[in-house]
């Protein structure tokens, strides 16, 4: 929070009162008297009679900005201090403070009715509060539109409001303002200078490397350019972390969930166009999670994201590569080993997939879904190895022993869950391969019960 930037708009105003009546139109000491009586309609009426009987009013104009100002008028308020600042600069460092001023009291409101949209329960409710925050965010960004904090906050009530499309420019912009922008070519003058990056934000004179320099400012593109003589003599890149690291993790998050989303439609509805712009956005979230991840390369969720990310757009050995670089760096987490051992499994990859599988329970023996995973994988592995041996013309009994290991692990998952049909059915095919026909018969009657 920029609380440096924070003044009473009770200041602003008696500064306004004490720019004096001296050497002022009578639209213009009429307007002054309207603000301090706090009549903004008079006082708005007044001042485009003067802007509009004197187009070079820079005061009228800033006078304008203040009371649009006062009644929350962001449009208004920006448009007049533009044009007082194309004028003259005589009201600049006013212009500076009541922007300010605004910026903080809209993005404080955002904050506010979040919070209150988050705790009301009832829908409409919370929605008219979270869409009055969008409101309030949304003018900061007006006032300060390189605010990484603002767009993150505006990008978490969309994400809560299951508004995810409209999430992804906020995120979008959060990236950019980090981004450092390619460096002026040193030697070069002040004209060609601003021809590739425009006019300075601020302009310095300093010191650099113990020259008398001016410091041209370009935030937008973060960078301080310092010239001597009008002539490029250094520069310094701005690094600006602020939420960075967050956005490519939530944007590639975001990416990935829509390309999710459009997945699960087409399936049900084959439609094709649903399954080319999944595979898009799918593309579009590696490729978001793989710049991130160069610039923070330890954080898990934007591994965890890319490997998804991966796994949706069919990218299997990617996925794999991606998921053992997790395992590598968390041994102890239980659910890498676990997503390392599915893909494995899916590759047929049956010793490597035992070993990821047998390392998720070592670190939680009740891990179901690791249970059950660990079961299929020998079932799996056992029908491979009798197929193998067929082809072969080779008559073998050693593919049951990986069925009578899958046992423990597939009764063990119909013991916590005596509904699950599907595991009915497998420990029946199961119990038939070892001869055990009194269980098979039993297993494959509870399926037909269940069903």
């Amino acid at each position: 929070m920029k609380n440096s930037k924070l003044i009473l708009l009770g200041m602003l105003l008696m500064g306004i009162m004490f720019l004096g009546f001296q050497c002022s139109s009578t639209e213009l000491t009429s307007a002054k008297l309207y603000i301090q009586q706090k009549n903004w309609d008079k006082a708005i009426e007044t001042l485009n009679t003067e802007v509009t009987k004197n187009p070079k009013s820079d005061e009228g104009y800033f006078l304008l900005g203040t009371v649009y100002s006062e009644q929350d008028n962001v449009d208004k308020m920006i448009e007049s201090f533009d044009k007082s600042l194309a004028i003259s600069n005589k009201f600049e460092k006013n212009i500076g403070e009541y922007k300010a001023f605004q910026w903080a009291n809209n993005f404080n409101r955002g904050v506010s009715l979040f919070q209150r949209g988050n705790k009301v329960t009832d829908e409409d409710s919370s929605k008219m509060y979270f869409d009055m925050a969008i409101n309030a965010y949304n003018k900061a960004i007006m006032l300060e539109p390189d605010s990484a904090e603002t767009y993150r906050n505006l990008a978490f009530v969309y994400l809560t409001t299951n508004k995810t499309e409209e999430s992804i420019e906020p995120l979008k912009k959060i990236i950019e303002l980090a981004k450092v922008s390619t460096p002026p070519t040193i030697g070069i003058n002040s004209s060609e200078l601003e021809k590739e990056f425009g006019k300075p934000d601020t302009i310095v004179e300093t010191k650099y490397k113990e020259l008398d320099a001016t410091l041209y400012v370009y935030n937008k593109d973060n960078l301080n350019v310092y010239l001597e003589n009008s002539t490029v003599v250094g520069y310094e890149r701005i690094i600006k972390s602020d939420g960075a690291e967050e956005g490519y993790q939530y944007l590639g998050e975001v990416y990935y969930t829509l390309g999710a989303n459009l997945m699960n439609d087409f399936k049900f509805n084959s439609n094709p166009q649903d399954s080319i712009k999944a595979m898009d956005y799918y593309d579009k979230s590696i490729v978001t999670l793989e710049e991130g991840l160069k610039k923070y390369p330890v954080n898990s969720e934007m591994q965890v994201a890319r490997t998804s990310a991966y796994i949706g757009a069919g990218r299997i050995a990617e996925a794999i590569i991606a998921s053992k670089i997790l395992v590598e760096n968390e041994p102890d987490n239980k659910i890498y080993h676990y997503n390392y051992g599915v893909l494995l499994l899916n590759s047929e990859k049956y010793a490597e997939a035992e070993t990821q599988l047998l390392e998720a329970l070592k670190i939680d023996p009740e891990y179901e879904n690791a249970i059950y995973n660990l079961g299929v994988t020998y079932v799996k592995w056992g029908t491979a190895m009798n197929k193998e041996a067929e082809q072969q013309g080779i008559i073998s009994e050693d593919y049951k022993k990986k069925y009578e290991a899958a046992l423990p692990y597939l009764e063990k998952v119909v013991e916590k869950d005596q509904t699950n049909v599907a595991i009915w059915e497998l420990l029946g095919k199961v119990y038939s391969v070892l001869g055990m026909t009194e269980d098979a018969n039993n297993a494959f009657k509870k399926a037909d019960e269940l069903r």
